[in-house]
């Protein structure tokens, strides 16, 4: 960055600011760790990024499985390597996250805000399906499982074969001792031939019917759930299980607005605050172009489905075939993952317009945004601020870091994005359990002058051969850079005469220190003339030349500077 120093009849100040977001990425993840691009960033909201990148179904075969948070810059405060595919890593009350583990008897596991393990999640009776777990207001659970039954496929439809496993849905409602409160399964409510066109009912080893994926309360006493293998979304009674309505595939009973508002194989169905409903429209078999998040206000009484507005990236379209989904952020922005697409999510403003789009190396099952901060570690402020600096004069500030974790933790690398920060602490930093440690900061302002801020990430990152983890947290730093006007300093500088015709003379009373920088500027801000002198000297500036007008003088030492206004006669 550079100052630009313009002078009219005041003196003019531009500041130089270091920019928010950018595109430079941690150098110090795994090998193996999937790293995200930033390819664009115009003001996203605040907050971080919930993920799962992984390989799997074929796409990216060799790539590690990863939990990851990461930040507008794309740096992780957060990652921990996992041996098999985890999925739909968030948030959910009180700052507890939940994520799913595996391919195969699929795991939920529960976890405090310091990253700590709180409790396994397991659906009572059936291996739960890692598409879905809420915890809802009351502190019970809604989860999925995966159901399987052998079916004499042969006798439900022709050219089916005998003793075929089936794989339905089942919705379970526990108390948070584990007691079921509610138990539904989609065998008991769908029929098999519900599945679409895409399904081969003919397949002599499985047949995945519905393949639900999303499960949400849409009232305190209704449920609404996503059946993707059906292209179906359904809202279910939970007083005695039955099926209030059905919107799309086979059983469709709603009127849709256009032709091209019909969704199919889609993700993510949502009940939003403002009484619409969202979905990740995969368009897998529509015919259409690219994958969408669809918004649909519902006439519930007369069956009416109308597409009240819709995002889809641009301005190529994205296709994800596979996983996604749609995350309404509190200041009426958008995150959509795009699951099998590429690139992997975007944030969209309300307009449409994108305010960050990110991809990596891997997929992700969703993308979740949340405002929140992590309690493993914690500053004792929320921002470093340096407040006013001299623009040539370097600064330093203590700030006091916690563990809070039971172990002691080495910070053994940090993330700064300018080069106006510094840590003057050597790494790496040793913190004992449950301790604190002071820090200093230095910042130092090249000169450059005006607010300049960064975004400093202090990591424990450990690495063997059985794991590579990072916990992370970060601290905004910001300083005022200022060039000091100082007249006083300067009130044994003589510059005279005022006004003046042919000439103007600066001298030097043999009460400054070093180098005495002159500068001459016309009405139009621009320089006219440049010099020096030193201590006890003085210098003749011939102005035979300049037209007649008004004309700033500017003094500067590496301490202040200071202007003072000559009239040319």
């Amino acid at each position: 960055m550079k100052k630009i120093l313009t002078a009219l009849i005041l003196l003019v100040w531009i500041s130089a600011s270091f920019a928010q977001y950018n595109n430079k990425n941690d150098g110090n993840l795994p090998d193996d760790c999937p790293v995200p691009e930033v390819l664009l960033s115009d003001n996203p909201s605040p907050g971080y990024f919930f993920l799962s990148p992984a390989g799997m179904w074929g796409y990216f075969p060799d790539t590690k499985p990863y939990l990851m948070i990461m930040d507008n810059y794309g740096t992780p405060v957060y990652f921990q390597e996992q041996t098999s595919p985890v999925f739909d890593f968030k948030i959910q009350q009180d700052s507890i996250l939940t994520y799913a583990y595996g391919t195969l008897g699929h795991k939920h596991f529960e976890l405090n805000n310091k990253f700590e393990l709180v409790k396994q999640l397991q659906v009572s009776g059936f291996p739960n399906d890692f598409h879905d777990l809420i915890i809802l207001d009351n502190g019970n659970y809604l989860m999925l499982a995966n159901e399987y039954r052998i079916v004499d496929m042969d006798t439900v439809v022709p050219g089916g074969h005998p003793g075929v496993t089936v794989i339905g849905g089942v919705i379970q409602i526990q108390n948070p001792n584990g007691d079921v409160l509610f138990h539904w399964s989609t065998f008991d409510h769908f029929n098999i031939t519900d599945a679409g066109e895409s399904v081969d009912l003919t397949d002599p080893n499985t047949i995945d019917y519905a393949h639900v994926n999303s499960i949400e309360m849409d009232t305190d006493s209704t449920i609404i759930l996503s059946s993707r293998n059906m292209h179906e979304l359904t809202k279910i009674r939970i007083s005695d299980g039955e099926i209030i309505w059905r919107m799309g595939g086979e059983n469709n009973m709603f009127t849709f607005d256009s032709d091209t508002s019909i969704f199919s194989g889609q993700h993510d169905f949502r009940k939003l605050p403002n009484g619409q409903y969202s979905v990740f429209d995969n368009n897998w078999f529509s015919g259409i172009s690219g994958s969408r998040a669809s918004f649909y206000e519902l006439d519930e009484q007369n069956y009416l489905a109308d597409l009240v507005k819709q995002y889809k990236s641009y301005p190529e379209p994205i296709h994800g075939y596979i996983m996604g989904n749609v995350q309404p952020l509190p200041n009426g922005n958008w995150v959509v993952g795009w699951g099998s697409g590429d690139p992997n999510f975007t944030e969209f403003k309300p307009d449409g317009t994108m305010a960050i789009e990110v991809r990596y190396d891997a997929v992700s099952y969703r993308a979740f945004k949340f405002d929140w901060k992590p309690k493993a570690f914690t500053f004792n402020v929320d921002e470093a601020v340096f407040g006013e600096v001299s623009y040539i004069q370097p600064s330093t500030m203590e700030v006091i870091f916690s563990n809070n974790l039971d172990e002691d933790i080495k910070i053994n690398y940090i993330n700064i994005h300018s080069d106006y920060f510094s840590v003057l602490t050597e790494l790496p930093i040793e913190v004992a359990a449950n301790s604190e440690k002071t820090i200093t900061l230095k910042f130092t302002p090249d000169n450059n002058s005006g607010t300049i801020e960064d975004l400093l990430t202090f990591c424990w990152d450990t690495e063997t051969d059985d794991l590579s983890k990072r916990i992370a947290v970060q601290l905004p730093v910001k300083a005022e850079a200022v060039i000091v006007i100082d007249e006083e300093y300067f009130k044994n500088v003589s510059v005279y005469p005022n006004p003046f015709s042919d000439k103007i003379i600066v001298k030097d009373n043999e009460k400054l220190n070093g180098e005495l920088n002159i500068s001459v500027y016309n009405s139009f801000g621009q320089i006219v003339f440049e010099g020096e002198i030193n201590r006890g000297n003085r210098i003749l500036i011939n102005t035979e030349n300049f037209p007649s007008g008004v004309y700033q003088i500017q003094l500067k030492t590496d301490n202040a500077k200071a202007t003072r206004k000559l009239i040319k006669l």
